[in-house]
């Protein structure tokens, strides 16, 4: 597990990010080493300056990703489906939910937003649910994905 390994690469004190960075004679051609980790199972993970306000050294892991619009509007559509039951209005779709470990996935919100702003056309008619509501864990931001014509769900909530 990725968590493990960062953990214990963390074991070795590589200082952080800036550390020892001249500015002096402007920009350097090359950043110091210092506070980076490498790629530690696909996760490039750097240490930054401890924040004294929050008692903390902040470590950022971070990754790059590929999500085609088209992949994206499948997931959903798949996810809708499963719960297009004659017995199912709402559904509530939340991203950005802790896992099993208590981790949040940063890009969540990223791709929150890459919603809202794609949002038209992400799903066909559903046969049986009224509502499709997409949610950001945490916050109260919410993207009506789907509202059939003439429900009166949302004028009663």
């Amino acid at each position: 597990m990725a968590v493990g390994l960062i953990a214990s690469a963390l074991q070795e004190d590589r200082g952080f990010v800036g550390e020892g960075l001249d500015l002096t004679n402007g920009f350097p051609q090359h950043m110091p080493p210092n506070g980076m980790y490498g790629s530690i199972e696909g996760v490039f993970v750097q240490v930054y300056p401890a924040d004294q306000s929050l008692g903390m050294v902040p470590v950022i892991a971070s990754c790059q990703a590929e999500l085609p619009l088209a992949e994206i509007r499948e997931s959903i559509r798949h996810r809708v489906a499963a719960k297009d039951d004659p017995r199912n209005e709402v559904l509530v779709m939340t991203l950005g939910l802790p896992d099993k470990p208590g981790y949040i996935c940063p890009p969540d919100k990223w791709l929150f937003d890459f919603i809202v702003e794609h949002g038209p056309g992400l799903l066909p008619t559903p046969k049986h649910l009224d509502v499709v509501i997409l949610h950001l864990w945490g916050t109260a931001e919410i993207l009506l994905v789907y509202v059939r014509p003439g429900s009166t769900f949302l004028r009663h909530n």
